[in-house]
């Protein structure tokens, strides 16, 4: 039948009307002279797609940042629509400002604390921010000797309870801040092998069956010493952080079984909770993702349960960069006006590996959580300074408001209530105790995160979900 065909096929011009015709029915191409030209027409129009999208999202970069470059009233006011369902919150680390299991029951860590405490009722009274994460580190849940004990943070936890905070915690051997794995020593010393670069926790490890005793006696220490009442103040768990992200020191990450099992304890012992789950960036959406969708299949309650947060850095400082070496990315002329989101979009490789040209990744991820009922946050938008010190890095009001908008535009679904948590504000503490021309920059900076959370319709992170 083939073979009858092939006149047909190679005549084409022939038996085709004029109109039709590609070429004149007297010069008929080899058919490799078609691929090429085909294959030359696909290029061309992959290229200018490419070129429209990259133009698309530069531009809509470049315009987020030129529209942030206004006065704070003015800020507001343009964007009163993205703020009235827009909540600020933040993360809150006492060992931030120094406090240690060795010296928080000396002078020394009682001065701490007392300061720590009077950050807290700043960011909930002053800033108006109603949903608090803090970090519950391993290290810090056991006394010398290895025992549980919450005296390290049960002011804090009071304190946020008492100020009727919706309260995220986060608990396991990955947490919030430098250096991310945080077991206690102790517990360390009676593991026969150490994890190092690399190592992947699961459950039935020595390390991760001590984490999940821990995390029991956790539970059941809340359960027991606060009243259903005083409990309901915790909206949501976190299990782990960025716990599919080769990132610490050392850089170990939770399996997908680990994970699994915590979020079936955290659900077991509180069935009304949500239960979040962040990726480091664009990095691990799909992984985050997939652990997440597991969970929901092996137990259909946990259906918007499950919340997936996403960790976004703008600003990082100084970092050694090939072909350019120690530089800060933003002072790279063209390169320092594009923010992760827009890379993402344009950019073939980048720092989070290899993606296809023109995908978008955020907005996959918008779609995926609505259709497998799971929500979204922004756990963490980092406006600290990174390099330890200095602190130009991170704390700029400019990145600051453009950050806030490219968050909103891109990472977030586009209704309902959303939640963006900042990192890094006792930083901000520690700019204004130096003062000076940084110093004014910040309080302006706090003009900002409370004057959109007096604009939010709901800053409580309650109805951050998607339905």
């Amino acid at each position: 039948m083939a073979a009858e065909l092939d006149p047909i096929l190679n005549d084409f011009e022939d038996y085709a009307p004029p109109s039709l015709r590609l070429v004149s029915s007297e010069v008929k191409p080899k058919p490799r002279k078609w691929i090429r030209k085909g294959l030359a027409v696909l290029a061309l129009t992959a290229t200018l797609c490419e070129g429209a999208m990259i133009y698309t999202a530069v531009d809509e970069n470049n315009s987020a940042r030129k529209n942030a470059d206004v006065s704070t009233s003015a800020y507001l006011l343009n964007y009163e629509n993205y703020w009235q369902r827009t909540g600020i919150g933040f993360t809150f680390a006492p060992e931030d400002l120094g406090l240690t299991a060795a010296n928080y029951k000396t002078p020394t860590g009682e001065k701490i604390t007392q300061k720590a405490l009077s950050e807290l009722d700043i960011l909930h009274k002053d800033m108006l921010m109603s949903a608090g994460r803090i970090a519950f580190q391993e290290q810090n849940l056991v006394d010398a000797n290895g025992k549980f004990n919450f005296d390290f943070y049960k002011p804090y936890f009071e304190k946020m309870v008492n100020n009727k905070m919706d309260i995220t915690i986060d608990f396991g051997p990955r947490t919030s801040g430098w250096p991310e794995f945080k077991i206690p020593n102790n517990k360390l010393n009676d593991v026969k092998s150490a994890p190092t670069n690399g190592t992947i926790i699961n459950s039935n490890a020595e390390i991760g069956k001590q984490s999940v005793m821990l995390a029991n006696e956790l539970f059941a220490y809340l359960t027991s010493h606060y009243s259903k009442e005083q409990l309901s103040a915790i909206k949501m768990v976190q299990v782990g952080n960025e716990n599919d992200n080769d990132w610490g020191n050392p850089s170990v990450r939770l399996s997908q079984e680990f994970q699994l099992k915590l979020i079936s304890i955290v659900h077991k012992e509180f069935p009304d909770k949500k239960i979040l789950l962040n990726s480091a960036g664009q990095m691990n959406l799909d992984s985050t993702a997939d652990t997440i969708k597991k969970a929901i299949i092996e137990d259909p309650s946990l259906e918007n349960k499950m919340v997936q947060g996403v960790d976004y850095y703008l600003d990082i400082g100084s970092v050694n960069m090939p072909l350019v070496g120690e530089a800060d990315p933003l002072d790279i002329p063209f390169v320092g006006k594009i923010d992760p989101i827009a890379w993402d979009k344009i950019a073939p490789i980048s720092l989070n590996g290899i993606a296809p040209i023109g995908g978008d990744k955020f907005e996959n991820s918008i779609n995926d959580a609505i259709n497998n009922k799971y929500g979204k946050e922004v756990t963490e938008f980092g406006v600290e300074p990174w390099k330890k010190g200095d602190y130009s890095k991170g704390s700029r009001i400019l990145n600051l408001k453009y950050g806030l908008i490219r968050l909103v535009e891109n990472v977030l679904p586009k209704k309902g209530q959303v939640l963006i948590r900042l990192w890094g504000l006792q930083d901000w503490f520690n700019t204004l105790d130096k003062g000076g021309a940084l110093a004014d920059e910040t309080k302006e900076m706090e003009k900002v995160v409370k004057g959109i959370n007096a604009i939010s319709s709901d800053t409580s992170g309650e109805t951050f979900q998607i339905k």
